[in-house]
């Protein structure tokens, strides 16, 4: 488990409460049951953090190995201490809470019928309540966590709420006759995940996309990949940086993440940006990706660069549509 949780925050530091919840589940109730004896669990207390640890010090041994350490260190550790400090005001937080709130409307209220029913009742069903309301708990420590609560972060409710929504839709299954109970049940399933994919379809019909149609991010990767040989380097300049792994292309720079290097995250970077900017493209990328529908996400610095290298240096080789605008694909002259 320790590996595990190790190799997840190498990801992303933000599973930190969880880590310690899981830790916590498999020895706080032995100790104080007294169990456990106390020098036993701080062994296992120091063997578990040693475990947590060991993805990160390889890393961190491989990357001391290119003479790359103090980058390692930088990206990994304090790149998401300084992303932290910049947070959203607290009402941008309640609205961005509100929204998400709202998408999980019917796994929140079927939540809730849970924990009213066995949130402070004895036996099984009670313990697993509770250490879902727990999970639950950490899970939001993580989502305040950054600071920003964009929506991908409140997929870390999605487990904990999903066991005690299951749970809530028992319930409401057991108030009918026994040989019924398993019919609604799954009733109540596949009403809640129609419910998620009506929210979602809507969204794309009504701004044209469709359901049926292409992604837009794979056939802009499968545009990249038609114009490039394996290993070539592109420049994603302000759209989604999965291009480069989809298009099977090298990246330029170590900011991959354009809101690092030609958006407002720039202190994460810890570097002048623009200087980066400038060199990155003085390299003269096979490829520079522009996705107009985002070019007001580009700060101004960053946008005059691109626009004076664009009409320098480049000649746009051709556009994909997205539902925002053109992506942009822009080659060397």
């Amino acid at each position: 488990m320790g590996l595990l949780m190790g190799v997840a925050f190498c990801i992303k530091p933000v599973v930190t409460p969880e880590g310690c919840l899981a830790f916590a589940l498999l020895t706080f109730p032995a100790l104080w049951r007294r169990l456990l004896p106390v020098p036993r669990f701080l062994g296992m207390a120091a063997a578990y953090a040693g475990l947590v640890l060991t993805p990160m010090a390889s890393f961190a041994l491989a990357y001391l190995a290119q003479g790359d350490l103090a980058e390692f260190l930088d990206g990994s550790l304090l790149a998401p201490i300084r992303y932290a400090e910049a947070r959203l005001s607290l009402p941008e937080a309640a609205q961005r809470v509100q929204v998400a709130l709202m998408v999980l409307l019917w796994p929140m209220l079927l939540a809730g019928l849970a924990l009213a029913r066995w949130g402070l009742r004895r036996g099984r069903g009670g313990r697993l309540a509770r250490i879902a309301l727990l999970w639950f708990a950490c899970g939001s420590l993580a989502i305040i966590g950054p600071g920003f609560f964009y929506p991908h972060y409140f997929l870390i409710w999605m487990p904990p709420m999903a066991l005690l929504a299951a749970m809530g839709a028992w319930r409401l299954a057991g108030l009918v006759r026994p040989r019924h109970g398993m019919a609604v049940f799954v009733a109540l399933v596949a009403l809640v995940a129609a419910e998620a994919w009506r929210q979602e379809a809507t969204v794309r019909v009504g701004r044209g996309h469709g359901i049926w149609t292409p992604d837009p991010v794979a056939e802009v990767a499968k545009a990249v990949r038609a114009r490039i040989h394996p290993g070539d380097p592109i420049f994603v300049a302000n759209y989604h940086p999965v291009i480069y792994a989809m298009a099977r292309a090298a990246a330029p720079t170590r900011f991959v993440f354009p809101a690092h290097l030609t958006g407002g995250f720039t202190q994460v970077a810890d570097i002048d940006t623009n200087e980066e900017l400038r060199r990155v493209l003085a390299t003269k990328p096979k490829l520079v990706v522009v996705d107009r529908g985002w070019w007001w996400q580009l700060r101004p610095s960053a946008a005059a660069i691109l626009t004076e290298a664009l009409a320098r240096d480049f000649v746009l080789d051709g556009t994909v549509a997205e539902e925002r605008g053109p992506v942009e694909l822009w080659r060397p002259r």
